[in-house]
C-alpha cells in the first residue's frame, strides 16, 4: 500500500519536474515568470486515469517537485510556496472536474468538449487570481496584468496538453490500426492531404506575419472532419508545440510585441483559438455520428421487432404528402420496392373506397388531439388483384408551433387470418353446424337488418316437424339427422333464394319470406308441408315426417321480433290442437 503510494508520488514528481523545468527554462529566458506552463495540464490528465487512491499521492508528489523546482531555479521559499499553492489549487480543481466529466468515457461528444473547456478554465480562474498576485507582489508588476498573463499562459498550455490525452481511447487505436491493416486507400488519401495542408503552412512561416499561424486551421480543419476529436486534438497540440519551440529558438518571427514573452504568448494563444473551431467541429461531428448511430441501432431493433411481428412500416410527411413504406409493407399488399409511388395518395390507390371515409374521419380525430393513436382496419388492394384486410395503425410523432401535425409514423399487420378466424367463428354461431342453414341468432339478425332498412314486407313462418321423435327412436340418430338435413334443403328449395331459411331448434325450423301481395301465407305453408311430408330414403329404410306451420306477417303484428314470433307460434299450437297436420300450412287462421 505504501509502496504503491510511493510509487504514484514519484511518477508524478518526475512528471511534473521535468516538464516545469522547461517552461521554467522558457519562460526565463523570454524575460517572464511563466509564459508557457506545461506541468500542470499534465499533471491533471494523470489524476483523469488514476484510481482514486493515487489521486492524494499524485497530487502531493506534483507540489513537492513544483517546490524543489523553484528553489532550484533560485526563487525564495515564501514565492515558491505561493506558486506551488496556487499551481496546487489549479491542478485539483481541473483534476475533480476533469474527472466528473470523464466518468462515462473519454470525451467526445460535443457537449464534452465544452465541458472539458470549461472545467480547464474553473481551476485556472482561482489560480491566476492567487498566482497573479503573489508575482505581481513580488516584482511590483501590476496586479492585473499579471493575473491576465497567468490566466492566458496557464489556460493556453493546458488547452495544448490535456485535450489529445483525455480523448484518446482504445477505440481510436483500434480504428486506426484496422483500417491502415486493411490499406484503407481513403484513409491514405485523407493522411496525403492532410500532410499537404500542414505542409503548406509550415513553409508559409518565415513569412514573419502572425497570420501565417491561421493557416494552420486548415489542416485542423481538415483532420476534423476526415478524423474525429482525438487526432485533431493531438495534432493541434504537436503544432503548438512545435511553433512555440521555433519562436523560442529564433527560426521564425511572428514581429508582435516587444519581448519574446508577448511573441510566444501571442502565437499560443493564435494556435489555441485556431485550433478551438476544428475541436468543436470535430466533436460536432462525432457527437452527429453517435446520434446516427444510436438511431440505426434503435432502427434495427424496430426493424428486427416488426419483422418478428410481420408489421409493416409506413412514414408519413404530413406537410408534403410524401410516405416511406418498408419492405415488409409492401410485402403485405404483393408489391416490389419502386412500383407503388411513395405518396399518401397510395393509400387512396390501392384502398376499398367504402373504407376511406371512416379512415378520414379517424385520421382527423388523432390530428385534431382528441386521440393517442390512429387505428382502423381496412382493405386494400393486392397487387394479384384481392382484397386483404390490414390493421393500419399509427401517431403523430412531429407537429409545428401551432400543434399542427407535421409527421406521423405507423404499421400495417396483415389480418387476414384473423378476419377468416372471425368470419368463421361467426358463421358458427349464425348456423345450424348439422343442416349448414342458419340459426336462431342469424334469424334473429337477419329480421333486424331487414326492419333497419326499411322493409317491413316479410312475414315469420315457424315449422314443427311432425312424427319426428319415432325416426330417432326406430331408426337412430344418424337415420334423424340425415331427415333433418334433407327437410332443410325441401324448405330451401321452396323459398326464394332472398327469403331466409333457418333450424332454431331440434324438430324446429323457420323462415323468413316475402309476404305475398295478397297477404295469404297459407299457399306457402301448404306447398312447404307437402314437400317436407314427401318420403325420405335412408338406405333400405323409407321415412316418412310431416310438419305443422304457423305464421305471422310483420304488417300485421308489429316489428319486435318476439311479438311476431309469438304470433306465429299461437297460430302454430292452434293448428297442432286439431292435430291434422298434413293440412296445417293451408289453414287460415287469423293470428290472434
Amino acid at each position: 500500500m505504501l509502496g504503491t503510494a510511493i510509487r504514484h508520488a514519484g511518477t508524478s514528481a518526475i512528471i511534473f519536474a521535468v516538464l516545469a523545468a522547461f517552461g521554467i527554462a522558457v519562460s526565463r529566458e523570454a524575460g517572464n515568470v511563466a509564459i508557457f506552463w506545461p506541468a500542470n495540464g499534465a499533471i491533471v490528465v494523470l489524476t483523469a486515469f488514476a484510481d482514486r487512491r493515487a489521486l492524494l499521492p499524485i497530487l502531493t508528489g506534483a507540489a513537492l517537485a513544483n517546490l524543489a523546482v523553484q528553489l532550484a531555479y533560485g526563487d525564495g521559499l515564501a514565492f515558491s510556496l505561493g506558486l506551488v499553492l496556487a499551481n496546487g489549487v489549479e491542478i485539483a480543481i481541473c483534476a475533480l472536474l476533469v474527472r466528473i466529466v470523464r466518468r462515462n468515457g473519454p470525451p467526445h461528444g460535443l457537449e464534452d468538449i465544452a465541458k472539458v473547456i470549461g472545467a480547464l478554465v474553473a481551476g485556472v480562474v482561482p489560480a491566476a487570481l492567487l498566482g497573479g498576485s503573489i508575482v505581481a507582489v513580488t516584482f511590483g508588476k501590476p496586479a492585473a496584468s499579471c493575473m491576465l498573463t497567468w490566466f492566458m499562459s496557464d489556460l493556453a498550455s493546458a488547452l495544448v496538453v490535456v485535450p489529445p490525452f483525455l480523448t484518446a481511447s482504445r477505440r481510436n487505436w483500434d480504428d486506426l490500426r484496422h483500417r491502415l491493416a486493411s490499406r484503407d486507400l481513403v484513409l491514405l488519401r485523407d493522411v496525403a492531404i492532410l500532410v499537404l495542408l500542414a505542409a503548406l503552412a509550415v513553409l508559409a512561416l518565415p513569412l514573419h506575419d502572425l497570420q501565417v499561424v491561421s493557416l494552420f486551421a486548415l489542416p485542423l480543419l481538415w483532420s476534423a472532419i476526415r478524423f474525429g476529436v482525438f487526432p485533431t486534438a493531438a495534432i493541434s497540440s504537436f503544432t503548438a508545440l512545435a511553433v512555440i519551440w521555433l519562436i523560442h529558438a529564433g527560426r521564425i518571427d511572428v514581429m508582435l510585441g516587444d519581448s519574446l514573452a508577448e511573441e510566444v504568448l501571442f502565437a499560443k494563444t493564435a494556435l489555441v483559438l485556431i485550433a478551438l473551431p476544428p475541436l468543436f467541429v470535430a466533436a460536432a461531428i462525432e457527437n452527429t455520428a453517435a446520434v446516427n448511430r444510436l438511431l440505426a441501432e434503435k432502427e434495427r431493433k424496430l426493424s428486427l421487432v416488426l419483422d418478428s411481428l410481420r408489421e409493416g412500416l409506413w412514414d408519413w410527411n404530413i406537410a408534403t404528402g410524401e410516405v416511406a413504406f418498408s419492405e415488409r409493407w409492401l410485402e403485405i399488399v404483393g408489391y416490389q420496392p419502386g412500383e407503388l409511388p411513395g405518396h399518401v395518395t397510395t393509400w387512396h390507390l390501392i384502398g376499398e373506397p367504402s373504407d376511406q371515409a371512416r379512415i378520414q374521419i379517424l385520421l382527423q380525430e388523432h390530428f385534431a388531439g382528441n386521440t393517442t393513436y390512429y387505428e382502423a382496419e381496412q382493405r386494400l388492394r393486392h397487387k394479384d388483384g384481392h382484397w386483404i384486410w390490414v390493421l393500419d395503425r399509427g401517431m403523430v410523432v412531429e407537429r409545428d408551433r401551432d400543434g399542427r401535425p407535421l409527421r406521423a409514423v405507423g404499421t400495417i399487420s396483415d389480418i387476414r387470418g384473423r378476419k377468416a378466424e372471425e368470419a368463421e367463428l361467426r358463421r358458427r354461431a349464425h348456423q345450424d353446424m348439422l343442416t349448414g342453414i342458419g340459426n336462431r341468432a342469424h334469424l334473429e339478425e337477419m329480421f333486424a337488418r331487414r326492419l333497419m332498412s326499411g322493409d317491413r314486407g316479410f312475414s315469420l313462418l315457424l315449422i314443427d316437424l311432425d312424427r319426428f321423435k319415432p325416426v330417432n327412436d326406430n331408426h337412430g340418430h344418424d337415420a334423424g339427422d340425415h331427415a333433418l338435413k334433407v327437410t332443410a334443403e325441401r324448405i330451401r328449395a321452396c323459398l326464394r333464394p332472398t327469403d331466409v331459411v333457418a333450424r332454431i331448434g331440434g324438430d324446429e325450423f323457420a323462415a323468413l319470406v316475402e309476404t305475398p301481395p295478397s297477404g295469404n301465407l297459407s299457399g306457402i305453408a301448404s306447398r312447404l308441408a307437402t314437400a317436407i311430408g314427401d318420403e325420405i330414403a335412408y338406405g333400405e329404410t323409407k321415412i316418412r315426417i310431416g310438419a305443422s306451420i304457423g305464421y305471422a306477417s310483420v304488417e300485421d303484428v308489429g316489428t319486435s321480433f318476439a311479438e311476431i314470433y309469438k304470433a306465429a307460434d299461437e297460430r302454430l299450437y292452434m293448428i297442432k290442437r286439431r292435430e291434422d297436420p298434413a293440412s296445417a300450412g293451408s289453414r287460415s287462421l287469423a293470428p290472434t
